[in-house]
């Protein structure tokens, strides 16, 4: 091979590698803080719930720890499951950051995260709320203890 047409294909190459780096870069989505993929509740105390609250649009759930166990507050204090009450919290301790943004009122209502008291909202945009009282009686959470989620596999918070 000549030396001009060596010159030529390795020029045609560099062109062609900065081209595609340049359009990589462009289309990488931006980075708006380094939140992304860190635990939302990291600092939450599990061992030191006593009380959890969860409420959708049509019931709500008290469930409270005593001496011994668990138990459904609101339904003649029956004993709750510990295991299921521990998968939960732990769920919601590792739960993570996947997106952020900035919500309007039509994502609030097409994700479900209305608050489920909204007298203005379908049922099928309200969202479940959740709170966790610890054993000094504050509440914890992400926002003054209180996470909304829709029902299924996919978890907004708001």
């Amino acid at each position: 091979m000549r030396t001009k047409t060596l010159i030529i294909l390795l020029i045609i190459l560099g062109a062609l590698a900065g081209t595609g780096t340049l359009v990589f870069r462009l289309k990488a989505p931006e980075r708006s803080n380094g939140r992304l993929g860190t635990q939302l509740l990291a600092r939450l105390p599990v061992n030191k719930i006593v009380a959890i609250t969860i409420k959708d649009s049509e019931q709500t759930v008290f469930l409270e720890k005593n001496e011994d166990a668990w138990m459904v507050k609101n339904r003649f204090s029956y004993p709750a499951d510990f295991s299921k009450i521990s998968y939960f919290v732990r769920n919601l301790k590792e739960m993570k950051i996947g997106r952020q943004f900035k919500s309007s009122e039509d994502t609030l209502k097409r994700l479900s995260l209305k608050e489920p008291d909204d007298q203005e909202a379908s049922s099928d945009e309200k969202g479940t709320r959740i709170h966790l009282k610890g054993k000094d009686g504050k509440f914890r959470g992400y926002r003054p203890g209180s996470i909304v989620r829709p029902a299924g596999w996919l978890k907004y918070c708001r």
